[in-house]
């Protein structure tokens, strides 16, 4: 018997959950934000969809944005568009996003909105990496074929015995 996995379904899945994280963030960082007075100040925090704080991490820093970490596990970054704070409530919770020192609404929705994309890559990449070691330490299945489709979807097939 054969099991036909497509990683698309995760991307997917991913995209309309992050898209929803970023479509209310940016809602809540214009409701935030409508006039001056606001910018260069610290405004309430918005829930993400990221959650995984290695691959935050990682996105982060892929964008160009160091990262300092701060104790208690928040996370501070220095963009062009102001400052932002990360932090998780409780371990394996969303995180969470304060951002500060406003400088540029437009600009920090556009980072939001790339760092999404790019953290849906990460965690598509890092599940299709511990789907393929998992693959190897099982007697009962094994990795058949695996294919790149035009869309870059990765198209696996395993047989089980």
């Amino acid at each position: 018997m054969s099991i036909v996995l497509t990683m698309t379904s995760i991307a997917i899945a991913l995209s309309v959950s992050a898209v929803g994280g970023v479509m209310a963030a940016k809602e809540a960082l214009a409701s935030r934000c409508q006039n001056e007075e606001t910018q260069g100040t610290t405004i309430e925090p918005v829930q993400t969809r990221f959650s995984d704080k290695k691959l935050l991490i990682q996105t982060l820093e892929e964008h160009g944005f160091p990262v300092h970490q701060e104790e208690g596990g928040t996370l501070s970054v220095e963009t062009s568009a102001g400052s932002l704070r990360y932090y998780q409530p409780e371990k394996g919770a969303a995180f969470w996003v304060q951002p500060y020192d406003l400088k540029s609404e437009e600009e920090l929705e556009a980072h939001q909105e790339e760092l999404a994309e790019e953290y849906m890559v990460n965690v598509q990449k890092s599940t299709y990496l511990l789907l393929k070691q998992q693959l190897k330490d099982r007697q009962d299945m094994e990795l058949e074929s695996e294919a790149v489709l035009e869309d870059q979807s990765i198209l696996l097939t395993i047989n089980v015995s």
